[in-house]
């Protein structure tokens, strides 16, 4: 999985209101407002692709 692949998956997966609450607690700009368990998703399948490496 390429660095771009995962900004799409990233931006894919944003939410507006995830967004706003973070940048209620200090978060700055630019974030795309993923929640931590779509991160662990991703995450999960880049493991999987750099254990082949």
């Amino acid at each position: 999985m390429t660095a771009k692949e995962i900004l799409i998956e990233l931006e894919k997966n944003g939410d507006v209101q995830t967004k706003n609450t973070l940048l209620k607690h200090g978060a700055r700009e630019p974030f795309f407002g993923v929640k931590v368990a779509h991160l662990k998703n991703i995450l999960k399948k880049v493991k999987k692709i750099t254990n082949y490496l």
